[in-house]
């Protein structure tokens, strides 16, 4: 009867262990990521136009099928999106696949070519904004820095653009103000300079505790960068997270006290008081609005390139005339 016991009760954790081993296959935890949610805003956003489909330029980051034309798998020429595509996620063919294999470089949307190696290609490709700061000066130019840009919108760099911010000034994501220098690539620690060394490549959660620096943290934001008080408020001991927060909310304040309001969940995002998109940019208002909105829509700036956010908050507080002689730039 032992024996009996015994073997039901060894049968019992192999059928465990084999439904954990199944549970935590790479599908299963793709299965749960944001880059399977059907339903998401990234993946549903065109599910009631007439005809549903994602647009050739949207299509790359957009739908798996847009992202498989812009590789060239479709038989169509690589590097663009030839054709509109059907609404569908990013599943396993449209990251595993020979022409993801032979990447070794990304353009970013300033036109810098950018060594990657080839797992990590497609999050670059994609999580690198649809701007650039040179966008930004190029709208501005010839117009004194406090008169209207006749005709002008909001340049927005889109959504997520960890790639981009990564790099830098490399990309030249940001606008990044004329006589200032603005740190390139952010070497984070040896051996996680790359997306998957942070992120699982499937369910793309942090793996904390890969890092002796993390590991244990329940928030990663919580990790600081030696002790500068970068914005002043005499808080050593907060995560650099909490310090680029503070720089985030003083440039709001001087972007709102030139009449400007703010609503991260509206398009164009800044509107004027009586609630009308704002259509009266000097290229001083562009430019702090640009860099405003680019740490707004990039949440892990803090852990990709925290130096470069920090000099763009104090340079566009800077340029809008707010004291910045609190704050210390690195």
């Amino acid at each position: 009867m032992a024996k009996t016991k015994l073997a039901i009760l060894l049968a019992a954790i192999m059928c465990l262990a084999a439904f954990v081993a199944f549970a935590d296959t790479p599908q299963d935890a793709w299965a749960g990521s944001p880059h399977a949610d059907r339903e998401s805003e990234g993946f549903a956003h065109w599910d009631e136009d007439d005809p549903a489909v994602v647009p050739a330029r949207c299509g790359q980051c957009h739908s798996g099928a847009g992202y498989l034309d812009y590789l060239g798998e479709d038989g169509t020429e690589a590097g663009v999106v030839d054709n509109d595509s059907e609404p569908g996620v990013i599943e396993c063919g449209t990251c595993h696949n020979d022409s993801v294999d032979a990447l070794s470089t990304v353009t970013f949307p300033s036109g810098a070519i950018v060594d990657v190696v080839s797992a990590e290609a497609p999050c670059v490709q994609c999580h690198q904004g649809r701007s650039y700061g040179g966008a930004v000066a190029a709208a501005a130019e010839g117009v004194d820095a406090d008169a209207v840009i006749e005709g002008q919108g909001f340049i927005n760099v889109h959504y997520a653009a960890a790639g981009a911010t990564r790099e830098g000034s490399v990309a030249n994501v940001g606008y990044e103000y004329e006589g200032n220098t603005y740190v390139g690539a952010f070497a984070h620690a040896s051996g996680f300079d790359a997306c998957a060394a942070c992120h699982d490549s499937h369910s793309l959660e942090l793996k904390l505790d890969a890092c002796v620096c993390h590991a244990g943290a329940e928030d990663a934001g919580a990790i600081r960068m030696g002790t500068t008080d970068y914005d002043g408020d005499g808080d050593v001991a907060e995560g650099v997270k909490g310090e680029i927060e503070t720089l985030h909310d003083a440039l709001l304040a001087a972007l709102e006290s030139l009449e400007l309001v703010y609503d991260a969940h509206s398009y164009p995002y800044w509107f004027d008081g009586a609630g009308e998109r704002f259509g009266a940019w000097t290229p001083r208002m562009l430019k702090a609005a640009y860099n405003y909105q680019l740490v707004a829509k990039e949440a892990g700036f803090y852990a990709h390139n925290p130096t470069y956010a920090i000099q763009l908050l104090v340079d566009s507080i800077a340029d809008l005339g707010a004291d910045v002689s609190g704050y210390t730039r690195p």
